[in-house]
């Protein structure tokens, strides 16, 4: 399975699966701030952009690891 985050419009993590545990190395990130959580400036701003109505966002990153990442970031339907 894919990672997946649920933030809030603040940018607290309300739900994150088993993969996305896996992938940041933390368990537990619910009500963790997802910047501090991740620690990629790039995402958390494509984030912040999605969650204030902008369309979906792609986003590429490198983990602590020196594992390239490419994102996309987009809002859930009403």
């Amino acid at each position: 399975p894919e990672p997946l985050f649920i933030l809030d419009a603040g940018g607290l993590i309300e739900h994150a699966n088993p993969a996305a545990e896996e992938f940041i190395g933390v368990k537990a990130l619910e009500g963790r701030h997802f910047a501090a959580a991740l620690r990629a400036p790039n995402v958390f701003e494509a984030a912040e952009a999605v969650a204030k109505g902008e369309p979906p966002h792609a986003v590429e990153f490198m983990t602590a690891g020196a594992v390239a990442v490419a994102l996309v970031l987009g809002a859930a339907m009403p």
